[in-house]
């Protein structure tokens, strides 16, 4: 399965668009170039200075050509895509506009999501802070696909992680 998207917006999400970008210079043999990388506007100001959301200002540091994210947007070239720790929820317009399939098993374009625990626990954007806060002694990553409804796809794929105390 070829990724030529990548959706981030967050510190979260660097650490899994280095990985795919090895994956694919390394084991793939492909230019990270063929990978289109999507982001937020949403600047802060702190101080009265702008401030850019991490991954923008990982992708500006790491001179990684990129985009922001328009819901209206119809992604043609778009074959699949990573998400990871993205800011935002795709609608199912979105989702209908750029044929997204939600699973592995029907052909089409996938929305992949990397989603940082062990699904169908602790859906929502802060599932690390909640695992500790609640005591938990496991968590994990999940790789489901995105549908309509929140972190609630199909898990292709999980790993558990030991949280040592």
């Amino acid at each position: 399965m070829q990724i030529n998207y990548f959706f981030g917006s967050d510190s979260r999400s660097i650490y899994a668009y280095e990985i795919l970008s090895k994956h694919y210079l390394n084991v793939l043999n492909l230019n990270i170039d063929q990978i289109k990388v999507i982001t937020l506007d949403n600047p802060i100001k702190i101080r009265g200075k702008i401030v850019r959301n991490d991954f923008e200002a990982y992708c500006i540091d790491n001179s990684i050509k990129y985009n922001y994210y328009d819901p209206n947007t119809e992604y043609i070239d778009l074959q699949n895509a990573l998400v990871c720790s993205f800011g935002k929820i795709f609608n199912k317009e979105f989702l209908l506009k750029n044929n997204i399939h939600t699973s592995l098993n029907n052909s089409g374009k996938l929305l992949l999501n990397l989603h940082l625990s062990l699904l169908p626990d602790l859906k929502g954007p802060t599932p690390i802070e909640y695992a500790l806060l609640y005591c938990y002694n496991r968590t994990g990553v999940s790789l489901f696909c995105i549908n309509e409804e929140i972190d609630s796809g199909i898990v292709h794929w999980s790993q558990q992680i030991e949280i040592n105390k």
